[in-house]
């Protein structure tokens, strides 16, 4: 006999527990750089954790600035990422909307190149956004994302 034969409606409320307590999504606080540090105003930045894998979902309005032809880095995160997986900078996590202040949009894939940041390449282009296309964020810019991982 088992816990689910016999007690039906204890096994149910167990579950129901866990899966309320362990799949909800929580907030967290990514941080930018551009050659030093970016201020930002988190609009959102939520994750939810499921077996091994986080998913993240996150918008950011730049209020500050940062410094051209310097890769765009997204840190943060609210878990590290299994460090087998991180070793190169081709593993792409999810993607990425960058507004460069509206004049221009650039989307690209959002690319983990270490266990805690991320960086965006562009399609068609030969480095990270920032780079290139060589601009730097500004105020009124935002940095749209979503992706997932092993952690």
């Amino acid at each position: 006999m088992s816990v689910a034969t016999e007690r039906p409606d204890e096994l149910n409320e167990i579950l129901q527990s866990d899966f309320l307590t362990n799949h909800t999504w929580v907030t967290f606080a990514p941080t930018v750089t551009q050659s030093g540090a970016v201020t930002l105003t988190v609009t959102f930045a939520r994750y939810i954790v499921l077996a091994n894998t986080v998913i993240v979902q996150a918008r950011l309005a730049i209020t500050g600035a940062g410094t051209g032809n310097n890769a765009i880095i997204i840190a943060g995160l609210p878990t590290a990422i299994l460090p087998g997986n991180a070793t190169v900078n081709d593993h792409v996590a999810g993607n990425s909307v960058i507004s460069n202040s509206g004049t221009a949009f650039y989307q690209g894939a959002l690319v983990y190149v270490g266990v805690n940041d991320f960086r965006i390449i562009a399609h068609n282009t030969t480095d990270f956004i920032g780079v290139d296309p060589n601009f730097a964020l500004a105020n009124g810019d935002f940095i749209g994302f979503q992706g997932s991982w092993e952690r």
